[in-house]
């Protein structure tokens, strides 16, 4: 009789501190609905951080645009050459008084740029530019530039279609 008293009271003991089906089941419920929050929350920083580089590639291409504008002069015709930096030989013309030039044209994963109607692999984006030559000679001329990320965005009548995003800004230039 003692040997069974002291092996109920054991048993008693390891039952009493059991999980029940019940318990066992919402523990489970919690841990996978955490499980699929982090989840969830993963996803959502993975698609931020790939949208803020698209967005670095952008302003990085707005940033190489504007050098180029920037640094612009007259030939002795008087004709201002602007060339990017490209695979394929890109630039535009432009005079002092003349009229002002829009063009569209992409930009790639390396940071160079590429016609409007090329749409390799490695485009990332479209930049956009509208550009007011300076009245005359003395006086500034600036820039109206934008950029879009993904490569089917365009620019028609004054706005960007099928992008994800855009960034844009104003370049003022001067001749020497």
């Amino acid at each position: 009789m003692n040997f069974f008293r002291s092996h109920s009271r054991f048993w008693h003991w390891k039952v009493a501190w059991a999980f029940s089906l019940l318990e066992v089941t919402l523990a489970m419920g919690l841990m996978m609905f955490c499980i699929g929050s982090l989840i969830g929350l993963i996803s959502i920083g993975l698609s931020n951080q790939q949208s803020a580089t698209e967005q670095t590639k952008a302003v990085l291409s707005l940033e190489s645009v504007s050098t180029c504008i920037r640094q612009v002069s007259p030939d002795s015709q008087g004709i201002c050459h602007v060339t990017l930096p490209a695979q394929d030989p890109l630039g535009f013309d432009f005079v002092s008084g003349g009229e002002p030039v829009s063009l569209s044209f992409g930009f790639t994963e390396a940071g160079t740029f590429c016609k409007a109607e090329d749409h390799g692999p490695n485009r990332r984006g479209t930049v956009h530019i509208k550009l007011t030559p300076p009245a005359s000679d003395g006086e500034a001329g600036y820039a109206s530039v934008s950029a879009a990320w993904l490569a089917s965005a365009t620019y028609e009548q004054g706005g960007w279609t099928h992008q994800l995003g855009s960034v844009e800004t104003v370049v003022y230039f001067n001749f020497p």
